[in-house]
């Protein structure tokens, strides 16, 4: 008995250790007609096709008449009434992290009656997904359930789709031998093949469409028959009854598929878990890596992971036998639009998790909305994953196929280019939007830009999203040693970072600018610097000693440059960071001395600011009546001086004393007079509308509550401060009002 022609080809591919492209290669004979003959869409390709292919597969005698007798098998026509049964694929034992996709689809395709509509399942999502296996794993669970369940290939991304009327015709013929003759009209074959079906339970596979067309002459009108469409599109057009988009696995589904496919003893459990994070939950990827290690006895999963480890290389690893990554990526790639194309690639240059519309935009020179479509026929595709709040999620190896693909398509310079351009609009943005938080401006850019900065509201909202991408874009633009522009950056955030000291990357963003003023050799910047981030230590890692130094050396150059405001404000810094280090005395010494600073220069923020530390060295000294009164001369001075003080700088600053005098009154047993000043301080709370000063004036209005004997108000404050510190994610300073309430008994 002949063997039929689409197995023997593989297995002498197989055996000559030949993927498909290097076949095509070695022949001359494309890889997709060597994929045709063995998947059996070409039974009985010609001679001189088949000699080619055994060409290149270097057969023996008897090997290469093994396969033309094959060959010639498949061009003689099956007799009348035999067809191809379009029997399920193989399916694997090792699918994982599916259990709720596999009863939710079988659930559905087992629930269509007579008159009814019947069901339709689309399952969409990139083709690295296991779709197939999917909905062959599904089918195969529930097939008892039916009559007959047919299996075809739709072919839509692989560059020749099946006609739809080739595609009833073969299903016609397959579940009903006895019909000769289909019609050649496609509305007149889809009307034969809902008559057949009738009250027929028939399950459809209707695997890799490439759009509606090819599936909606296909689908049943009514019954018990149902259709499972795999597609990389999610075929919007289609009414299905039931729709499923596939996802990546997660983390530990991903380490159980790969111990499935790995012996154990090639695949420690770390390594395991090293080996899947690398494959970004991709189960292609996962199957590839996994079939790699477990198919060469001397692999571990370890070493295979070292290899996978730098992205120029890792997706060359991704390949095993005919399977490959970067193929599949590319099918997808290869239907999109020159212009989605363009993008898509460019897209490769990103370092973010997460992206807006208007860095695409940035990235081909468009509007927001040209950029918005092109994005959605990616997502479309699945080369893209919409995210929450109009963002989008490029995954980490689809990064670098884009990457990739920019290189082959735009030049080896490309990636450079486009990442230096997107950096400085990213970066320029950035300066545009710090501007609302300058003092002496208070307002956004004078120009209109793709990004909405209209209002301080919305430049705080773009700060804060996009952190990932600025602060990603200074570190680039520090390594480049492009200090001016890190230095206007960091300067333009200044004001803003007193707003998200939670943030917990401000001495990165400062410790950048320290080293870029160096490299400038100006002492006025590098002072301010050193200020700034003597400020981070201190107050973003809870580091005073740390501060400290870099408050004396800031000290020292102002010194040197004569610049008496930055000497001032090293004073300042210097205060602080001895306040926390516990020399209240070494403060009242320093802040003297800044303020003579502050004095000769006329800056009356620095003045301000230095009254506030007076008070609270003051207070740890145990001279509170001075404590309260240096704080009482910094609200003095924001109302004799309203003007020189930006709005958020004075309402922050009025509610840090307004709440020190509180504490400081309660400890002198005036617990009127410090509710009364607590609540005198309420509508300043308000306006400010920040909730990390909301918490530590609620903090201390439950203590002069407290002190007037209303414990219950006093308790209902300090719950509402572990709401908000939890919600911070300040566990340290929740757990201080926790100790504060439970000592209300």
């Amino acid at each position: 008995m002949t063997d039929a022609l689409g197995p023997l080809l593989r297995r002498f591919r197989h055996e000559a250790d030949l993927t498909l492209e290097r076949l095509a290669e070695l022949s001359g004979v494309s890889d997709r007609t060597i994929s045709d003959i063995e998947r059996g869409a070409s039974l009985g390709p010609q001679r001189r096709t088949v000699d080619l292919v055994a060409d290149g597969l270097g057969l023996a005698d008897a090997d290469r008449a093994a396969l033309l007798a094959a060959a010639r098998a498949g061009r003689h026509r099956p007799p009348a009434g035999v067809v191809a049964p379009l029997p399920l694929p193989r399916a694997v034992a090792d699918l994982v992290g599916r259990d709720a996709e596999l009863s939710a689809i079988g659930a559905h395709v087992t629930s269509g009656a007579d008159g009814a509509p019947s069901p339709l399942v689309v399952l969409s999502g990139p083709a690295v997904l296991g779709k197939t296996l999917l909905a062959v794993r599904a089918a195969g669970d529930v097939g008892d359930r039916f009559d007959a369940v047919r299996f075809i290939d739709l072919g839509g991304f692989g560059g020749r789709p099946l006609d739809p009327h080739l595609v009833l015709r073969r299903l016609i013929q397959a579940c009903e031998p006895a019909v000769r003759s289909v019609p050649t009209d496609l509305d007149d074959a889809a009307a034969l093949w809902r008559s057949l079906l009738g009250d027929r339970r028939v399950l459809v596979i209707l695997d890799d469409a490439g759009g509606e067309e090819q599936v909606r002459p296909v689908l049943p009108a009514a019954g018990p028959s149902a259709v499972i469409v795999t597609a990389r599109r999610p075929l919007a057009g289609l009414d299905a009854t039931l729709r499923v988009e596939l996802d990546r696995l997660a983390h530990d589904d991903a380490v159980a598929l790969l111990r499935r496919i790995i012996p154990a003893a090639q695949g420690p459990e770390g390594d395991l878990h090293r080996l899947a994070d690398l494959c970004d939950g991709c189960p292609l990827a996962l199957r590839i890596a996994g079939n790699r290690v477990a198919s060469h006895r001397a692999w571990t999963a370890g070493g295979l992971a070292d290899r996978l480890a730098s992205e120029d290389h890792r997706l060359d690893g991704f390949r095993a036998g005919d399977l490959e990554l970067r193929k599949a990526f590319a099918m997808s790639y290869d239907q999109l639009s020159d212009a989605a194309r363009t993008l898509f690639r460019r897209l490769g240059v990103l370092t973010g998790p997460t992206f807006t519309a208007e860095l695409g935009a940035v990235l081909i020179g468009s509007g927001r909305y040209p950029a918005v479509d092109l994005l959605d026929e990616l997502v479309d595709l699945g080369l893209l994953e919409a995210a929450s709040h109009d963002r989008y999620h490029l995954h980490d190896l689809l990064r670098i196929f884009a990457r990739d693909r920019l290189r082959r398509d735009e030049g080896p310079h490309a990636p450079t280019g486009h990442a230096e351009r997107l950096r400085h609009w990213i970066l320029e943005t950035t300066v545009d939007a710090g501007l609302w938080f300058e003092p002496a401006r208070g307002h956004g850019p004078d120009r209109p830009g793709l990004v909405d900065l209209s209002t301080r509201e919305a430049a705080s909202a773009w700060l804060h999203d996009e952190a990932d991408h600025w602060f990603s874009a200074l570190r680039a633009a520090a390594a480049d040693k492009d200090d001016a522009l890190v230095v206007r950056v960091a300067e333009s955030l200044h004001w803003f970072s007193d707003l998200w000291v939670q943030w917990g990357q401000w001495h990165q963003v400062y410790g950048l600018a320290v080293q870029a003023a160096e490299r400038l050799d100006d002492a006025d910047l590098l002072a301010t610097q050193l200020g700034y981030l003597s400020w981070a230590e201190l107050c973003t890692q809870d580091d005073p000693a740390r501060g400290l130094e870099h408050a004396h050396r800031a000290r020292d150059v102002a010194r040197r440059a004569g610049n008496r405001s930055q000497e001032g404000w090293a004073l300042y810094y210097t205060g602080w960071c001895e306040l926390l280090l516990g020399s209240p005395g070494d403060v009242v010494r320093d802040a003297q001395e800044a303020r003579r600073c502050f004095t000769d220069a006329d800056d009356a923020a620095g003045l301000l600011q230095t009254h506030r530390m007076l008070a609270e060295a003051f207070t740890q000294l145990g001279q509170r009546a001075d404590a309260i009164g240096a704080d009482r001369a910094a609200i003095d001075l924001l109302e004799r001086q309203p003007d020189r003080f930006p709005r958020d700088i004075a309402l922050t600053t009025r509610v840090a004393a307004a709440s020190a005098i509180v504490k400081n009154l309660v400890e002198l047993g005036d617990g009127a007079g410090a509710l009364a000043t607590a609540d005198a301080a309420a509508s300043a709370v308000d306006e400010l509308d920040v909730r990390a000063h909301r918490a530590m004036y609620l903090r201390v209005r439950a203590l002069a509550l407290a002190a007037t004997g209303r414990r219950a108000e006093a308790a209902a404050a300090l719950r509402r401060v572990v709401e908000i510190r939890e919600a911070l994610g300040d566990r340290r300073r929740a757990a201080a009002a926790r100790k504060q309430l439970a000592g209300l008994g």
